[in-house]
């Protein structure tokens, strides 16, 4: 059965639309999903939406540093067919543990960047990050 690992910095709005519709769907009826996301209360709604024996939570602080501990951590890493990320701070989050560990990962923007947030010195940073 393939497994994948979905990472989420901010589990509201879109994001979190996106991930009960697909934690739901009878399409995903044959993948085992990992959701790594902090503990929060839109996280607490989140998992009683989709209620689903295929899906395992790992909930960490609420902080984006204790996000980043999770994945880059997660001794089972390897294990995952795809890891995918939701949001700029999350695919920051899984870009290096994922590169190190060669296991593929796809980033997803819930937003968009508009050019007043890449000036000066962090937005440069930002953008050659990204």
């Amino acid at each position: 059965m393939t497994s994948v690992l979905l990472v989420a910095r901010w589990p509201v709005g879109g994001i979190r639309t996106y991930l009960r519709d697909l934690l739901r769907s009878e399409a995903f009826a044959d993948v085992r999903f990992r959701v790594v996301l902090p503990d929060c209360d839109e996280t607490q709604s989140l998992i009683q939406e989709v209620d689903s024996p295929s899906v395992t939570w790992l909930r960490t602080e609420n902080s984006t540093r204790a996000l980043f501990r999770a994945v880059a951590t997660m001794p089972d890493l390897r294990s995952f067919a795809l890891v995918h990320s939701h949001g700029f701070t999350a695919a920051c989050v899984a870009a290096v543990p994922t590169a190190l560990r060669g296991v593929p990962h796809l980033a997803t923007g819930h937003d968009v960047l508009v050019e007043g947030q890449l000036r000066g010195l962090k937005g440069f940073v930002w953008c050659r990050v990204l």
